[in-house]
């Protein structure tokens, strides 16, 4: 980046000194990037388990958001696993009522619903008991879910240890499909 540039597109002058400090700077130490990360992918398809209270032992609900590629039939199952840290309440046995569960594919065909919902501490996962349709090939699936306790310990999506592993399964419990969020 040409920062002299920058900051004149700006309209902020700069004097040389500060300019060449800034200029001298890192910008891959400064702004963590996680490893991996497609950025296009995760702009048009992106994988989400995001809480709507991102405080420290908060009781939060999340927003979860994937697509998939392999039809999820009627009684398949969503399991979320949550890192180290984290539990659930009571509460998150009970599906919010909100447009997304309504219908967890959206605009696509089906009326995909939420049959179940199973929180375990212990193991630290959700499993979703899907209900009313099969899910489409090529759908994004979106849903909220309430009662999670986030961990005591602070980060972000930089820190290791903070990311939703989401996996797909059939009436069998067969793994169809598997994602991080």
């Amino acid at each position: 980046i040409n920062w002299f540039v920058f900051f004149t597109i700006l309209g902020v002058a700069l004097p040389q000194s500060l300019l060449a400090i800034i200029a001298s700077v890192n910008i891959s130490a400064t702004i963590p990037v996680p490893p991996a990360t497609d950025f296009y992918s995760q702009g048009i398809t992106p994988i989400v388990a995001f809480p709507k209270l991102a405080l420290t032992s908060a009781i939060s609900s999340y927003d979860v958001e994937f697509p998939i590629n392999i039809s999820i039939p009627v009684g398949g199952k969503i399991v979320l696993t949550y890192p180290a840290g984290f539990s659930f309440t009571a509460q998150c046995e009970t599906p919010l009522t909100s447009m997304e569960n309504n219908d967890l594919n959206g605009f696509s065909s089906g009326t995909v619903t939420i049959s179940s919902l199973i929180c375990n501490s212990s193991l630290r996962t959700v499993t979703l008991t899907t209900g009313g349709a099969p899910t489409q090939s090529n759908d994004r699936i979106r849903f909220l879910i309430q009662g999670i306790v986030n961990s005591p310990q602070p980060g972000n999506y930089t820190t290791a240890g903070y990311t939703v592993d989401i996996k797909t399964k059939n009436t069998s419990n067969a793994l169809l499909e598997s994602k991080l969020s």
